[in-house]
């Protein structure tokens, strides 16, 4: 991938250095942000802009924190995608739009929460074709 801008800072003796003013646009980066570096077996670091997504979802916080784990202590099963793979998913998802800052219905909600008498609701058959023609097909 070639570079697009370069950016240096010194290091002194406390080992903290000022983030570049070109680094922190690039990044979105305001006070009190937090940055995250990811170490590559080449050596190289890559600083991206740290998600707080541990704080709004901690299930999909410490999923993430188990594959940071995984892929570090496994670099070798790393495999590229498949630009077939790719080029199939571009295929089936053209021309659908999605606004992921809507909030979902009530139907699309999951889980579902236990309704009056205890039991979990069910979709009602329909409500999802996708999923009830995959729930029909062979080895479901």
């Amino acid at each position: 991938m070639p570079t697009t801008l370069e950016a240096e800072s010194t290091l002194p003796e406390r080992y903290q250095t000022t983030v570049p003013e070109t680094v922190r646009r690039a990044l979105r980066l305001g006070k009190r942000d937090k940055i995250h570096y990811a170490i590559w077996s080449t050596g190289e670091v890559v600083l991206t802009r740290a998600a707080a997504v541990g704080k709004d979802d901690p299930v999909l916080g410490q999923f993430l924190d188990f594959l940071v784990q995984d892929i570090a202590k496994y670099p070798e099963r790393l495999q590229p995608i498949d630009m077939s793979l790719v080029q199939r998913g571009r295929e089936l998802t053209a021309g659908i739009e999605i606004d992921l800052d809507a909030a979902l219905s009530p139907q699309d909600e999951w889980p579902r929460l236990p309704n009056r008498s205890g039991e979990h609701a069910r979709r009602p058959p329909g409500a999802h074709p996708w999923l009830d023609n995959l729930r029909a097909s062979p080895g479901f």
